[in-house]
């Protein structure tokens, strides 16, 4: 359906500024839970750790994908970690990542008892669907891996499947800028920071028509409209083009640039 979420952080080299604050924040956070693990809960050292494990995953994830504390955390997020990122990124044991529904629901308790955190049903929701978890789990792990071509066609297929959940449920962004013109594969760093703060966006709106009484299926068309209009409405910050025209401003000079490199090697 569109380019692969996991992907956008990657283009970005530099920390940005705060982010080392939250996470240094987190790793408070997660020297806690293996303490109120192992003496609130009695559990043994080696499930602690697994616990922690998954939970740092988790955390790790929204701060430096979401560049936001965990206590921020919105049902994109868990959904799309729980069910795609996690299992497509973890090289852990398949123990500790089977665990992964348990440790993640002792962490938003511990959270709760702990600091005070209020968890959203939709919380609740994600981390029950077990069966469908351990299902992607198994499906992703028994891909072809000595096939490129057949891998691939299974990993598209894999990741469809996830990303029309979360279409069917409004938490994903369209992949059309406007007609003909789409989100990059490649994206500049202009680019992909338009296309977090859309993100961003789309979730607060979504989260506002909530709660304003507003269903799945009712709120669609104004999530797009809102959409289209941030898209196509000049701003001053980007010295007054519109997000559309500034994406294909700096594609036109990546294109440019590029073709300088392949001139210069002949």
């Amino acid at each position: 359906m569109s380019q692969d979420w996991d992907e956008f952080d990657e283009q970005f080299a530099e920390m940005p500024e705060g982010l080392q604050d939250l996470l240094d924040e987190a790793y408070d956070l997660l020297d806690g839970f293996v303490l109120w693990l192992e003496e609130t809960l009695a559990l043994d050292t080696r499930m602690a750790q697994q616990d922690c494990f998954n939970a740092e995953m988790l955390v790790e994830y929204v701060v430096e994908q979401g560049q936001k504390p965990i206590a921020a955390v919105d049902e994109f997020d868990l959904r799309w970690f729980f069910f795609q990122h996690y299992i497509r990124r973890t090289r852990g044991e398949p123990e500790t990542e089977k665990r992964l529904p348990d440790s993640l629901r002792r962490f938003f308790e511990y959270l709760r008892s702990q600091h005070g955190y209020i968890t959203p049903e939709w919380c609740y929701e994600i981390l029950d669907q077990r069966a469908l978890y351990l299902e992607r789990w198994h499906d992703f792990h028994a891909l072809n891996d000595a096939d490129e071509i057949d891998w691939l066609a299974g990993y598209r297929a894999w990741c469809a499947d996830i990303e029309n959940d979360l279409d069917n449920r409004c938490l994903w962004l369209p992949v059309e800028l406007v007609e003909e013109l789409t989100w990059g594969e490649s994206m500049g760093w202009r680019e992909g920071f338009l296309r977090t703060e859309a993100h961003k966006r789309w979730m607060l709106n979504r989260r506002e028509l909530i709660e304003q009484g507003y269903g799945v299926e009712d709120m669609r068309d104004r999530l797009a409209d809102n959409y289209t209009l941030w898209l196509g409405t000049p701003q001053a910050r980007l010295d007054g083009m519109t997000p559309v025209e500034l994406i294909l401003d700096e594609r036109q000079q990546r294109a440019e640039e590029t073709q300088e490199e392949l001139d210069e090697e002949q």
